[in-house]
């Protein structure tokens, strides 16, 4: 439990008090975080997850496929824990083969996808756009032709309620593939439609995102046949598709994937894999300016073993968190084991973990990894478990803000879950801490905190309430200790706030500024020393009064200031909260509330 301690608590503490609850704060509240590792079979069928987000219900939706008996789209719903909440299939063309390769969440909570549908009339394949609503029922569907046999990886939303959509495009013969980029407005219709790469060149798209400029960023890799290279790239167009320019990221070696966001200083950091001198492949990020000019390059990984990296996205803080897949050194053959690894503005690694369902020589990869409005991250993707038929499932990985997730139980692999909190700051706020019954004594109270769910109020004088932000009125003197119980799923936790009430001091606000006070210590003990700028009455000034009360109203000491400095004796006074004010010719010209304490 946090707890902020101000000058008069530090004082308390000095005295050996344990009357610390009068002036302070506790502050402390929950920010809750879930985790959970599962798997999804559904139909007993091979199903694999392609794109997943979090959604407005806090929940996830993952995008994929299924095929065995099917060839198909599945969507799958899950809530916090990672428990399934409806999935849906859509098989339009039996047999042929539908993927759902990316969904995103509009502004009406309903669901985009993108990807490809099989063309039975041209015997090719076209790219689709499908929305469904909050449940997964079909609301529209709209077939784009983007080329010959076009498929659609990845589509954003655009700043006109449009999307851009991304992919590649194969020519007639089926052997080479160039990227393209097709904007259409809010129900699918294309605006316009932009197609790049060199004949005979294989370029593959692996994403699209939008620049700060308005324009779009394409990463991938392509291969080169004549040279028999492959190489990372990068490739920007302004906000009509037009290209402005195209960089390669490559050596003699080999480099792969090319995964590419825009980064919140304007630049891009692309991921992948790139071949070392052992002939295996390592995890390769490249960092550029808002130009493609290359700022750093690093590789990560093991030497003698194929490890690489598929998606990167980056944190509010500027660091990094990528997605990809190692060896899983347990088993004979090795297996597969998904790789989270964090990193800062610098590449230079936070942390590392590895995860595989099964465990030994099972396989689990990864498709597609988000962040999640805990800290957390979201991942799917599919396992293959070659020993046991038909249990190549969808994969879902949910963890905590440094990687971790829960353990699976490996005598029925049958999923979990786990929730943790975390402390963040938070404090009871209130428009005044003194307050007085001739006025009402009425006090609003509110919260600055997040992630809470539901509240429950003490006010100090019996009476409670649920209310988020409560406004609350008292009938009697008297130091009141309000508790706030901040409650959030499993996560319950407390803040203290101390109001004073009295009875009646004076309603008359302060009208006198030419005289200013100096009142001090506070709290004070045996002696109070307040120093004026108002001199004795050489100048047939009235001279001012100090008068002091207790919590009910009752006037416990009154002296005249006879000198620019003077001391109070307050020994008569018992340990307590009083309020002061100092009048002078009948105006009010300070006041406050002093503490006494020995």
């Amino acid at each position: 439990m946090k707890i902020k301690l101000p000058f008069l608590i530090q004082y308390f503490m000095k005295k050996s008090l344990v009357i610390l609850i009068l002036f302070f704060t506790i502050v402390n509240i929950s920010k809750s975080q879930y985790a959970f590792h599962r798997l999804v079979d559904y139909n007993n069928q091979v199903n694999g997850g392609w794109s997943i987000i979090q959604t407005s219900d806090s929940g996830y939706i993952s995008s994929g496929i299924i095929y065995g008996d099917y060839y198909a789209i599945l969507f799958v719903k899950i809530d916090l824990k990672g428990d399934t909440t409806w999935t849906k299939m859509y098989d339009w063309y039996q047999g042929y083969g539908e993927d759902g390769y990316s969904i995103i969440q509009l502004p009406n909570n309903y669901y985009s996808v993108c990807g490809d549908i099989p063309d039975t009339v041209n015997i090719d394949t076209d790219t689709f756009l499908f929305t469904l609503n909050e449940n997964g029922d079909s609301v529209t569907f709209k077939t784009i032709e983007g080329g010959v046999s076009d498929h659609g990886f990845m589509h954003k939303q655009t700043s006109d309620g449009g999307f851009i959509i991304g992919g590649i495009n194969l020519d007639a013969t089926q052997t080479y593939s160039n990227v393209f980029l097709i904007k259409t407005d809010s129900l699918g219709n294309i605006q316009w439609q932009r197609e790049y790469g060199a004949a005979n060149y294989n370029d593959n798209l692996k994403s699209i995102d939008l620049t700060a400029d308005g324009g779009f960023i394409i990463g991938g890799d392509y291969y080169n046949p004549s040279t028999s290279s492959n190489d990372m790239f990068l490739l920007k167009t302004d906000s009509l598709g037009n290209q402005e320019w195209k960089k390669s990221f490559g050596t003699t070696a080999e480099e792969y994937r090319g995964f590419t966001i825009a980064t919140s200083d304007k630049g891009y950091i692309i991921v992948g894999d790139k071949k070392m001198t052992d002939n295996y492949y390592n995890g390769y990020i490249v960092k550029t300016d808002s130009s493609g000019n290359q700022q750093w390059s690093k590789t990560f990984g093991a030497t003698g073993l194929n490890e690489y990296f598929k998606i990167v996205r980056q944190l509010s803080d500027g660091s990094y968190i990528v997605a990809g897949g190692k060896a899983d050194l347990s088993g004979t053959p090795n297996g597969r084991r998904v790789w989270l690894l964090k990193f800062n503005m610098q590449g230079d690694t936070l942390w590392s973990k590895s995860f595989n369902y099964y465990g030994g020589t099972k396989q689990t990869y990864v498709e597609d990894l988000n962040l999640t409005n805990d800290g957390g991250f979201i991942a799917t993707g599919y396992i293959i478990n070659n020993s046991l038929p038909a249990k190549n499932d969808l994969w879902l990985l949910k963890t905590d803000s440094m990687g971790n997730t829960c353990t699976i139980d490996t005598t029925t692999y049958e999923g979990c879950w786990s929730y943790s909190c975390y402390t963040v700051n938070s404090e009871i706020t209130a428009d005044s801490d003194t307050v007085y019954l001739t006025e009402g004594a009425t006090v609003q109270f509110g919260i600055i905190s997040n992630f809470g769910t539901n509240w429950q109020w003490d006010f100090g004088d019996t009476i409670t309430s649920t209310e988020q932000f409560p406004q609350h009125s008292y009938t009697h003197t008297g130091i009141k200790t309000v508790q706030l119980i901040t409650n959030n799923d499993y996560c319950s936790d407390t803040a203290y706030y101390t109001i004073t009430v009295f009875l009646d001091v004076s309603t008359k606000e302060i009208t006198n500024y030419d005289l200013r006070f100096t009142i001090y210590p506070n709290p004070a003990s045996e002696q109070l020393t307040i120093i004026s700028n108002q001199y004795p009455a050489n100048d047939n000034r009235t001279l001012s009064v100090v008068e002091v009360y207790d919590l009910f109203g009752k006037e416990v000491l009154t002296t005249e200031l006879k000198t620019e400095k003077q001391l109070i004796d307050i020994s008569a006074l018992k340990q307590g909260i009083y309020y002061y004010k100092i009048v002078n010719n009948g105006e009010l010209t300070d006041g406050g509330k002093l503490v006494i304490v020995r």
